[in-house]
């Protein structure tokens, strides 16, 4: 071992060596890695002891070391060799000493081995054969294979240790690097929630703001009144019907007086009684001018928005141009007069301030059961469906999600604007022949949203568990109500 060391280059053995670092940690400890620190007796010691328990290394080392001495070996090995002091001292000066004993060690010749301690010098006389060089010895093809074969299982259980190592290691990162994306993610959420927090915060403290400032104008208001003047009783309204009744009875009184003249007409002075039109109470439908726009701060600069445009991105469900909105709104806490005017637009052109501020949460329509509100009238009516719809913005629910039976269109008052809602993607509408109560509870349990319909939808069993809300009709508007009690009723 000490010869096959010793022989080789220093480049070329730590070159090799370096395949295994833990080989090299235990030899070079204490030591720089370089081939002068092979020199170094306590190195060689070392590694001469630590290359015992690696015997495929020592075997790849060997094999190594017969590609470099090559040239050596092909003329110990030649026919016509003579082992004469000159040759030896010759091939000596020009491999080494070392690589010299090696190679007669190693040579196909017998009667070589035994001058693997004496031609070093240069003597003539052949030295005594040393002990471990005996006859004996194993030949060139047989040697690297007896420790191999010795100590195969203690090298394949190593390997087979290394591997699993090296797996295991494996494992360990990819679980780490999952673990750190992971907390990434979370990290990016806990940022996410605490702009949001923020974001709150200003809009609450701007309401103090606005609360504190409205009280003392109040204040300041009810200090400055006159006393109060005589308050003067307004005119009771006298309803339509008393006002048809006081006009026929005008008329006949007027007939008679006539007849009772022996005129048969009515003087013209007193005109025909004109009844009294009246008109169903309907709320106004704001108009809005599609050439208004607003413009916000964001944080990349103004954004400027058409105020049509975010009403039609609502009716889409458009969350991510509502959260823009709401963004740009906030960025405006400390400059009241700008953010008041923005929601006074946005208010002004139909878009409720619940869901311009404030937390907001999904909801689902039952479609088909808000246009069929009213079991008075022979069909369901559109204004019904719109109706909701407002009426859960108004109460910060977005987005409101629209489901409607297929049938919906056959019994509706307004099938053509049902349809193009559909296709704009306003509503969405059930297969044919199918009931849309197990898409609105699908739906429902995907966003954990609110239900709003009057269906108590007994024969779902996942309906039970579902927070609804009935709708109401007062007046001719069609709203929200209260909530759903657990056991299919709501409160009133």
């Amino acid at each position: 071992m000490r010869l096959l060391i010793g022989s080789m280059p220093a480049k070329v053995l730590l070159r090799f060596l370096k395949r295994e670092p833990l080989l090299v940690s235990v030899v070079f400890q204490g030591f720089s890695l370089r081939d002068k620190s092979l020199g170094l007796p306590v190195v060689a010691q070392r590694l001469e002891a630590e290359l015992g328990k690696w015997p495929q290394m020592v075997s790849d080392l060997y094999a190594l070391w017969l590609e470099e001495f090559v040239p050596l070996m092909r003329q110990l090995n030649a026919p016509g060799f003579s082992p004469t002091p000159q040759v030896l001292g010759g091939l000596r000066k020009k491999f080494g000493e070392a690589a010299l004993r090696y190679g007669l060690l190693h040579a196909e010749r017998d009667e070589l081995h035994a001058l693997a301690d004496g031609p070093a010098s240069g003597s003539t006389a052949a030295p005594p054969v040393a002990t471990a060089i005996s006859p004996a010895r194993p030949t060139q093809v047989d040697k690297p294979r007896a420790p191999r074969e010795a100590t195969s299982s203690k090298y394949e259980e190593i390997a087979a240790e290394r591997n699993a190592l090296k797996a295991e290691l494996l494992r360990t990162q990819q679980q780490l690097k999952e673990r750190d994306d992971q907390l990434a993610a979370v990290k990016k959420q806990a940022d996410d929630a605490e702009n949001r927090l923020a974001r709150e915060l200003r809009r609450g403290k701007k309401a103090e703001e606005e609360f504190a400032r409205l009280r003392n104008d109040l204040q300041k208001q009810k200090k400055a009144v006159s006393p109060p003047a005589e308050v003067v009783k307004p005119e009771p309204v006298i309803p339509g019907e008393i006002i048809d009744t006081l006009s026929e009875a005008i008329a006949m009184l007027q007939r008679g007086l006539a007849s009772a003249k022996g005129s048969s007409a009515v003087p013209e002075s007193v005109p025909e009684p004109v009844p009294v039109k009246r008109t169903a109470k309907t709320p106004p439908t704001p108009r809005i001018n599609a050439a208004v726009t607003l413009t916000l701060p964001s944080r990349r600069g103004k954004q400027t928005y058409s105020v049509a445009n975010i009403l039609t991105g609502l009716c889409h469900n458009d969350e991510k141009l509502l959260e823009q909105v709401r963004d740009g709104i906030a960025l405006l806490a400390d400059q009241p007069l700008r953010e008041h005017a923005a929601v006074a637009e946005l208010t002004k052109a139909g878009i409720p301030g619940a869901i311009l501020a404030g937390p907001l949460r999904p909801a689902v329509i039952d479609g088909s059961n808000a246009a069929n509100l009213n079991p008075e009238t022979t069909r369901a009516r559109i204004d019904y469906l719109l109706q909701v719809r407002r009426s859960a913005w108004r109460e910060g629910y977005f987005p409101v999600i629209i489901i409607v039976d297929a049938s919906l269109r056959h019994q509706l008052d307004r099938s053509d604007m049902l349809m193009d809602m559909v296709e704009r993607g306003e509503v969405i509408m059930a297969p044919a022949g199918t009931s849309a109560d197990e898409m609105l509870i699908d739906e429902t349990i995907y966003r954990h949203a609110v239900l709003i319909t009057n269906d108590r939808m007994n024969e779902w069993p996942a309906a039970r568990e579902l927070e609804k809300r009935h709708i109401e009709l007062i007046s001719g508007t069609a709203s929200i109500g209260a909530f759903h009690r657990a056991e299919g009723l709501w409160f009133y």
